[in-house]
């Protein structure tokens, strides 16, 4: 029985960190709202795209605890409130990425810009990073259909990176002196 109080007080623990987190992202929308264009606009993307993140973080670290142990009526109300900032944040959040993905990658078959070595991991750790957001918010099917289609754009954009750097980016075979003009 301890265990279960013990998990059920790190459970609303938790709740209570996300639901500050939340409020903080809740106030970072807003004063992104009334904010005049240009004014920091780097800095304060920086901070709510890290309490977005770490909103989304502590939400699934909550869900461990309370399958483990439950929550209180307090704590449900908390979620609630969370769980409607959540679902705003993580398509934020999943946009940002997938454009960030189509953008880079754009201007990699576009050739305006060369081929950085391991850029397809990197487009394609992205893409998952976008995926496993999109799944807070119960899946792919739950996102609005411009946020869908920008997913399916964003994957088949990383498989023609991938495609590119794997022809740049070969090493050669150096399997023989001979071919490399040595005296045999």
């Amino acid at each position: 029985m301890q265990a279960d109080n013990g998990e059920s007080y790190r459970a609303s623990a938790i709740i209570d960190k996300a639901f500050v987190t939340a409020r903080m992202v809740e106030q970072l929308l807003a004063r992104r709202r009334n904010n005049a264009p240009g004014s920091n606009d780097a800095a304060h993307h920086e901070l709510l795209v890290d309490a977005q993140e770490r909103l989304i973080n502590l939400m699934l670290l909550a869900q461990l605890h309370i399958e483990a142990s439950g929550c209180s009526a307090n704590d449900v109300a908390k979620l609630q409130f969370i769980h409607k900032l959540l679902i705003g944040s993580a398509e934020s959040l999943v946009r940002t990425a997938i454009e960030q993905v189509i953008r880079i990658g754009n201007s990699i078959i576009s050739g305006q810009t060369g081929v950085p070595m391991n850029i397809g991991n990197i487009l394609k750790a992205k893409m998952d990073h976008a995926s496993l957001l999109a799944s807070v918010v119960g899946g792919a099917e739950k996102l609005p259909e411009d946020i869908r289609s920008q997913l399916l754009m964003g994957e088949n954009i990383v498989l023609q990176v991938n495609s590119i750097s794997d022809q740049h980016l070969r090493l050669p075979h150096f399997d023989s002196a001979r071919r490399l003009g040595a005296p045999a």
